[in-house]
């Protein structure tokens, strides 16, 4: 697997911090090149051999140097020829139950299960569910309870008598496999966007060229090919919707989206108001533009007009966007204001408690606003859009304002003790420009973390924070980042504890799923109203009530941030790292979204972090790069089969510089009548993630048993819908998976595992922060959510993780998510796009620590369990690994990411790494080997049909086996 190519100062040099300039490391001077021939190699092999040798007196290391060799030691092996994939399923034969006239098919096209009774399956591994970062010290070695090597996977008795044919675990389909397979078709070739072929995986790392339709990263509909009809759509049980990303990041060989200033403001539809784009007709010699959402025919304003071609195209069309590309932004009038637009105004209220004392909350976050405004000493300006100002507070059981005014040698600061009705009392200096009081708002970062170590003031006045704020923003609109480090119990909105362990799986759970107290929803509308958005970051030790504070976060477009059994040293750097890119992004204010569908088609609901007054606009205090918007659509009407359907999104929303704009995408798709296609032409990933959106917003109504059960019936329903209307001849005891969704299995399975979902003692906490995660998340990044990326470090190959000269990045595959795939000694780095674990099994050969972290390690007890960062060594594995971990934060840039540590058997972080192991029996859910015998056999029970009240494999298992 390899990256796309990436810019020439990604190749400079290697050593620059998350959140700079990302390079690319070479080989330092003087470190061996690759060898280029059989000679070389067998010298490299002899020098590596006698390097990686076992240390006298350690125990269990032997072999490891067969290991270790594989980074790049020893002729490499020739590649296996890749079996070719069927045109059209992938198939699966279950021997034991398949009729004797039947004929099994190629053993590139079948693995192997036994019957369909329940399998014996291991008792879980004992403890309990851990709900923090790093909750605890491990107490023991963790073994998981599925089968942990290869030869006891190959022995397990899949269900059925003693002597039938046993599960192939490398036969299943691989969701790896299928990434690597995607990328390397785009890794030299874009996407072009009208192409009738289904997108890019959303995992793939690629370039589109905008020819009409959205790019994918700002679209993406679940089914390609539009139905004709609801029974039709019905009869395939896809989800039918679009999952929106308006501000999504381009990649950097990718065409910005064009800003337009049309005379007169964008043409829109009379009737429907849509805006003009590519997919819209001219007529009557160019002086009508036909709207290709509603037909109505539509006058061409004189300023506008141009004559036509013989085929109706416009002559000056390659010299207007809006009429040839599938994005675009307009720059609007007054007749788009609520209020003179203005840049964008930012406040930062930082906790400063004791609770926040010390955790050290005050000084982080004052270095954490040191750096993100003006990124170093060394540097002039400020790293803030042009206009921007800032403002800053503090609070504990008062508020603490400040005069920044630039004629000041240092802040004054004003004090206000009455939290229960409050105002702004600065006219001026509350708001300044951060060039001009540079030296004010550094005197006074510099000095916070000092001020309040003697005032020892346990309660925070939370509420009251953002009323003032609010007061502050009334007229201006801008961002919020808030930093708490406890419950709020002072003031208006004070909370109280209401964990109840004893709710956890009951019908009762979700009760502490929703706000204890309506003034937060309150004032999250009023922010909206406003044009205020609100960043949340939570640093608790224990419960802060996720459900009522992220309220403001869900209702205006901004993010939660929790830092579970906060650990400064630990996760100080990814906590600086986050406040960064929050503030730096792109990022808009004072939003509304609408989505636009053809004619026969209407929105039903949506999905995702805004307020909503109708059933059709969207609100947002701000909206940024990382947010998505999940749009559900239904048929009004048949549609004609051939013909194209048509989507549009609407974003009007006031730029960080001061500039109201409209960011238009556009979306068709071909009308089909035949379910073949439209299976066929679904975009699987997008499916996955509008299933859990779905199951995200069902937990606030129905049990998280019942969601569970929803989302397996799902994954049934959708595989049985392809074997009634499209592989109906084969045997009915023959498992056939749709090419498309020969995965679904163990990405649903990978849903049911999450903490918004999983079964067993999680807090309401992790819960709600998890669902809200859900809701928001982009399809990228959702799929990593749900199924970790495990990169083995001690195989990499001499040329792995180095950019080659085309600057292309050769990134290994990464290895299937189980413990059966872990080899023993091996060192291995797992990120699902939110966290990083750097894995070092217990007996991992000293010379790769010392390679990794320098001569002084040589053992996994003189690691340092809190440091997340790898230190700048000229080895070729340190530099390796760096280049690794520079690729993956710039593939996954809404959470930082930063290797954080599980030494097996020694670190409490190891109970996180378990869970990541979506392949294995953990979280309360099955392996992905009796999941997928248990989907089959409740298709076989869709096809025959026989009444299947039980509809979940999960329910019916764990009934059978507690």
């Amino acid at each position: 697997m390899a990256s796309q190519g990436y810019p020439q100062q990604y190749q400079q040099g290697y050593g620059q911090p998350y959140g700079q300039s990302q390079q690319y490391a070479q080989p330092a001077p003087g470190m061996a090149a690759p060898p280029q021939n059989p000679e070389e190699w067998a010298q490299m092999q002899q020098q590596q051999q006698q390097q990686y040798v076992q240390q006298p007196g350690t125990p269990g290391v032997d072999g490891l140097s067969q290991q270790m060799n594989q980074m790049s030691m020893g002729v490499p092996p020739a590649a296996a020829p890749r079996a070719k994939r069927p045109a059209h399923a992938y198939h699966t034969d279950l021997l034991d139950t398949m009729p004797s006239n039947s004929v099994p098919l190629p053993p590139q096209q079948a693995y192997y299960a036994g019957g369909q009774q329940q399998p014996e399956v291991a008792a879980a591994a004992p403890g309990k569910q851990y709900q923090g970062q790093f909750p605890a010290p491990a107490s023991e070695m963790f073994v998981p309870a599925v089968p942990e090597s290869r030869a006891q996977y190959d022995g397990v008795q899949r269900p059925g008598a003693a002597g039938k044919a046993r599960i192939d675990f490398d036969s299943l389909p691989s969701l790896p496999d299928e990434q690597a397979e995607d990328q390397a078709k785009f890794l030299t070739q874009p996407y072009g966007t009208l192409e009738r072929s289904a997108p890019p995986l959303a995992s793939t790392d690629f370039a589109a060229v905008d020819q009409g339709n959205a790019n994918p990263k700002f679209a993406r509909l679940t089914v390609t090919n539009i139905p004709a009809t609801d029974a039709l759509l019905e009869g395939t049980h896809l989800p039918f919707g679009m999952v929106i990303q308006p501000m999504a990041a381009l990649r950097h060989d990718e065409e910005p989206v064009p800003v337009l200033q049309p005379a007169g403001g964008p043409p829109r539809c009379r009737r429907c108001k849509a805006y003009i784009n590519a997919f819209c007709s001219f007529v009557e010699g160019g002086t009508k533009w036909v709207c290709n959402m509603c037909s109505f025919p539509n006058d061409v304003a004189s300023e506008y007009f141009a004559p036509v071609d013989f085929t109706g195209r416009r002559m000056d069309i390659d010299q207007r966007p809006e009429l040839c590309k599938g994005s675009v932004e307009f720059v609007v009038g007054k007749e788009y204001y609520s209020r003179e637009p203005g840049p964008l105004h930012y406040i930062f209220a930082i906790d400063v408690s004791e609770s926040a004392v010390k955790k050290g909350i005050p000084d982080l976050a004052a270095d954490a606003l040191r750096r993100t405004l003006y990124g170093g000493a060394e540097v002039e300006g400020t790293r803030l859009p042009a206009g921007a100002k800032v403002s800053i507070i503090t609070f504990d059981r008062t508020l603490h304002f400040y005069n920044l005014s630039p004629g000041l040698e240092q802040a004054q600061m004003m004090v206000m003790s009455e939290v229960d009705d409050v105002f702004v009392p600065l006219a001026e200096g509350m708001f300044v420009d951060p060039v001009e009081s540079r030296t004010v708002i550094e005197s006074l970062l510099n000095a916070i973390s000092n001020m309040f170590n003697s005032i020892k003031i346990p309660e925070p006045a939370f509420a009251s924070v953002i009323q003032a704020s609010l007061a502050a923003l009334e007229k201006l609109g801008g961002k919020l980042s808030v930093f708490l480090s406890t419950l709020p119990t002072w003031g208006p909105g004070r909370l109280r504890l209401r964990e109840e362990t004893k709710w956890y799986n009951t019908d009762k759970e979700k009760l502490m799923f929703a706000p204890q107290d309506q003034l937060y929803t309150q004032l999250g509308q009023k922010c909206v109203e406003t044009g205020v958005g609100v960043d949340v970051w939570l640093f608790g030790s224990g419960y802060m009530d996720v459900a009522t504070l992220g309220t403001l976060s869900s209702m205006t477009g901004g993010d939660t941030y929790i830092y579970p059994n906060w650990v400064a040293e630990r996760d100080g750097p990814k906590f600086s790292s986050e406040v960064e890119h929050s503030i730096i992004r792109e990022t808009g204010y004072q939003a509304l979204m609408r989505v636009r569908c053809s004619n026969g088609l209407r929105v039903t609901h949506h999905h995702g972090n805004f307020f909503q007054r109708n059933p059709s606009d969207l609100e947002f205090g701000t909206v940024d790069a990382d947010k998505a918007i999940t749009v559900m659509f239904k048929h009004d009407g048949k549609l004609e089969d051939g013909r194209d359907a048509y989507f549009q999104s609407a974003l009007l929303y006031t730029t960080a510089t001061g500039e109201r704009r409209v960011r238009v995408h556009n979306v068709c798709a071909q009308v089909t009548s035949k379910a073949s296609d439209i299976i066929r032409m679904a975009d699987a990933d997008a499916c996955v993630a509008v299933m859990a959106k779905e199951a995200a917003a069902a937990t606030y109504e129905k049990t998280l048993q019942n969601v569970r059960a929803a989302l397996t019936k799902k994954c049934i329903k959708i595989l049985a819908a392809y074997r009634k209307n499209v592989s109906g001849s084969a045997p009915p005891a023959q498992l056939v998976l749709p090419e498309t969704f020969k995965l679904l299995p163990v990405q649903t399975l990978g849903i049911l595992k999450l903490r918004a979902f999983r079964g067993g003692m999680v807090s309401s906490d992790m819960r709600v922060y998890a669902l809200r995660l859900v809701r928001a998340m982009g399809v990228k990044d959702f799929g990593a959510f749900i199924y970790p990326r495990l990169y083995g470090l001690h195989s990499m190959t001499d040329e792995d993780c180095f950019p080659d000269e085309n600057s292309v990045l050769k990134v290994p595959q990464p290895v299937r998510p189980s413990y059966s795939k872990l080899d023993e000694g091996g060192v291995y780095l797992a990120e699902n796009g939110q966290n990083m674990f750097l894995w070092f099994h217990s007996r991992v050969s000293p010379n790769f620590l010392r390679d990794l972290y320098g001569e002084s390690v040589s053992s996994l007890k003189e690691l340092n369990p809190t440091t997340n960062e790898i230190p700048e060594l000229e080895s070729r594995l340190n530099v390796q690994v760096r280049n690794l971990i520079r690729y993956i934060q710039s593939r996954h840039t809404s959470k930082s990411l930063s290797p954080l540590m599980s030494r097996q058997g020694l670190d409490g972080s190891e109970h996180e790494f378990a869970s990541w192991l979506v392949e294995d029996r953990n979280c309360e859910n099955m392996n992905y080997v009796d999941y997928l015998c248990h989907v089959h056999k409740h298709i076989q029970l869709e096809l025959s049909g026989a009444k299947n009240e039980d509809s979940s494999p999960i329910i019916g298992f764990w009934r059978a086996t507690h």
